[in-house]
């Protein structure tokens, strides 16, 4: 593989791994404060823990499918770059529906629960990830090529 390709996927694959690393760090802070926050809207709303633990683990699939293109990624793997780029529209997918279905509502508890939702992509939002990862997802395809489809 050309020098130049290499280097931008090992760029990107360590954007993404340190991405990931920081968004596990702030899942975990959102489960370490559980139970804080279940005592203080528990008892009003019973299906609150089910709710926040399923956002918990939504973000935890993110960060997991992050994970997973980083290492394709460092691994010179074009798959790497689909997975990033199937990663990036499921967390936009994500953000949309999530703020869809919360946003409806005005209330102490919608805040709560947009704060656990929303943790993971608050993060790569602030850091400007995903514009930095489209910026080199398209380098990457430049000088890799766009794979053609196969002739029949």
């Amino acid at each position: 593989m050309p020098s130049k390709p290499k280097v931008v996927l090992r760029i990107l694959a360590l954007l993404t791994a340190l991405e990931a690393l920081g968004a596990l760090l702030a899942v975990g802070l959102s489960v370490s404060t559980y139970s804080l926050v279940k005592d203080r809207f528990g008892s009003d709303y019973p299906h609150f823990g089910e709710i926040y633990m399923a956002l918990v683990l939504a973000n935890v699939l993110i960060i997991g499918l992050l994970f997973v293109s980083a290492f394709l990624l460092w691994r010179l793997q074009r798959r790497g770059l689909f997975l990033l780029i199937l990663t990036l529209g499921i967390e936009l997918v994500y953000l949309i529906g999530l703020m869809g279905a919360l946003l409806s509502h005005e209330s102490a508890i919608t805040a709560e629960l947009m704060g656990v939702g929303l943790r993971v992509l608050i993060l790569q939002i602030l850091t400007a990830y995903p514009l930095m990862a489209v910026v080199l997802l398209v380098l990457a395809y430049r000088y890799l090529g766009i794979p053609a489809r196969a002739r029949q």
